[in-house]
Formats: C-alpha cells, structure tokens, sequence
C-alpha cells in the first residue's frame, strides 16, 4: 500500500510536478490534510469537478472563506507575468481581514500609479477614505466609455487639464472644431442644438439651480418655459413667459414671495386674446410684498398688453418692460 511522505519543512531547490492524478490532466495539487480522504493522497469526489483541463497545479481552498479559512496567503508580493482571473469577480478590501503592512491599493504603469484606493491617506483624514485618479500627477488619462457609440461618458485628459462628458472620441466630431485643442476650454459637455423636445439625446439638464460666477455667452436660442393661463392661477417656480387669456373674464395671478423667488428672478405676462381692456390681467404681490414700491396689484388693461417684472429677492418687484 501507498505511503505518503511527511515532513515538517523540506528544503530544496526545485519541486517538479509529474502529473499523473487518476481522472485529471493536473500537473500537481495543493490541498489540506483535514481535506484528505486518507494518508495516501486520497482526495475527495467532487475536489476537481470544477478545475479545467488547462490548470497544471490546483491549490484547494475555500470560496468566500476570508475570515473563516480557507484562503490562500502570499506574504510577500504576488507578481503574474500573464493574465489575472477573478472566477467570481475580484475583491480589494483595504481595511480588514489579514494584517495589511499598508491600508491602500494601486494599480501601476511606467509612468507611475495610474489607480489608487486609501483608506487613510497623509492628506485625508483616517475618517474618510478616498479613491484617486492618477495620484502620482503624471501624464495618464482618464476615460469612461459608453456603449456601441463609444462615446467617452467621462474623459480627463490629464496633460491638458481638460475634462470632457459625452464627447464623441479622443478626436470629438470630425465635422467639428476639436474643443480639446482650444486653449479656453477645460469643461466640455457634449450635445447637439436644437434637440430640445426631440428624440436626439442632445440636451443637458442641471435638476437645480445654475450659477455662473462670470460671463455666459450662447450660440444658439435660450430656451425658457412658457405657460397659458384662462382664470385665476399662482405663479410657481418654474414658470417665465406667462400668456394669459382673459376672454372670459378677469384673471389674477398671484406672485410669489419676492424673499422665496430670489434677486433677478425675471416674469414676462403677456395678454395672448386681446380681452384685457375688457377682462383685466391682474398682478397681484404676496402678502407685504411691493410691485414698485407699492403694496398693490398691478393691471393690464391694454388689449394685448404686457407686463415685465424683475425682482429684488427681498420684498420688491420691479417693472422692467410695460404695454399695459
């Protein structure tokens, strides 16, 4: 009968695996004697059922076994000079399980770490970890691609410092100005004009406030919302152009508080049916607020008359444009 060979440590300089295991085409197997069937290389049933004809040498272990056991351990560093396969998908946990000498990940290229994961940092607090893009400042970009368009969702050209969303490519539209080359530009949104209330995916839609700090120059329409009003209505938030019909009697819309609204909030009401010498249009300030200084309504009798007001963000509206 078989007898394996025991020894607490051996020490040699090479260990050739022959093959020959019944039933498999592995040159060789790790596994734990608490696994073994028996003391003569007995091995269970099931222990190779999922190993492929192309592994050489099986180390046999637990799936999701971290912190239970089961795992395979290199002390030292791991180094693949081929490919890295994750059968189950790939898992870096920086901050728990086995001792870490570093709580941090990179993924490294000749010019330096391309990809960086920290859980603490010398410049973030311990508090809040942090990912990082191209830590080492060097000249690797960074780009997101989308589906059969290949369009690059996000896109940082690191040595330009130009940062890019949608765009068509490394070389954008070729029937178009490449805005990567212009010397002004560091913020690119792609899109397409005129595709406004189309089925050309070609607008950009900031959900809340838009800020500008400094000039903003368009190319194209600036496009504000409008809505039609036949009787009494209060005016919300979204609206701008307001084109009121009076035809079948007066309509009064009641504004807003000037201190909810905001400074440079601007209303446009515009008598569409030609009836407000008849049917008056009526503005009407909210609570304390003022329309010019006056806490009063403000009328449009004119047929076809119009009304434009700015306001203060305090308590005031002022009008800026008058056919009333």
């Amino acid at each position: 009968m078989a007898k394996d060979f025991r020894a607490t440590q051996i020490e040699t300089t090479k260990i050739i695996l022959s093959g020959g295991i019944g039933g498999s085409t592995l040159g060789g197997i790790v596994y734990s004697g608490s696994v073994a069937t028996d003391r003569e290389g007995g091995i269970p049933s099931t222990m190779l059922d999922n190993v492929g004809s192309d592994v050489e040498l099986f180390i046999s272990g637990t799936i999701d076994g971290r912190g239970t056991g089961g795992i395979t351990l290199a002390g030292g560093d791991l180094m693949t000079s081929g490919a890295f396969y994750a059968n189950k998908g790939a898992t870096i946990n920086i901050s728990g399980g086995t001792t870490y000498p570093e709580n941090n990940f990179s993924v490294k290229s000749g010019l330096g770490d391309a990809f960086a994961v920290f859980s603490s940092p010398a410049d973030v607090d311990a508090s809040d970890p942090a990912v990082y893009v191209n830590p080492s400042n060097q000249n690797i970009d960074f780009s997101v691609n989308t589906g059969p368009n290949n369009k690059k969702a996000i896109y940082v050209d690191a040595e330009r410092e130009y940062i890019a969303f949608m765009s068509g490519g490394n070389n954008d539209s070729p029937s178009s100005t490449n805005p990567r080359i212009m010397s002004d530009v560091n913020v690119f949104f792609s899109g397409a004009i005129g595709s406004r209330d189309t089925n050309v995916r070609g607008a950009s839609l900031f959900g809340g406030d838009l800020v500008v700090s400094g000039g903003m120059v368009t190319q194209a329409s600036v496009y504000r919302n409008t809505n039609t009003k036949s009787a009494n209505f209060n005016v919300i938030p979204s609206d701008h152009f307001l084109f009121v019909d009076s035809s079948s009697g007066h309509v009064t819309a009641s504004l807003q508080a000037a201190s909810q609204v905001g400074p440079g909030r601007e209303l446009i009401f515009k008598d569409i049916a030609g009836f407000a010498d008849v049917n008056n249009v009526v503005l009407r300030p909210s609570g304390l607020d003022n329309i010019e200084g006056v806490n009063n309504d403000l009328t449009i009798k004119v047929s076809s008359g119009s009304i434009m007001l700015a306001c203060d963000g305090v308590s005031n509206y002022y009008v800026v444009g008058e056919r009333s």
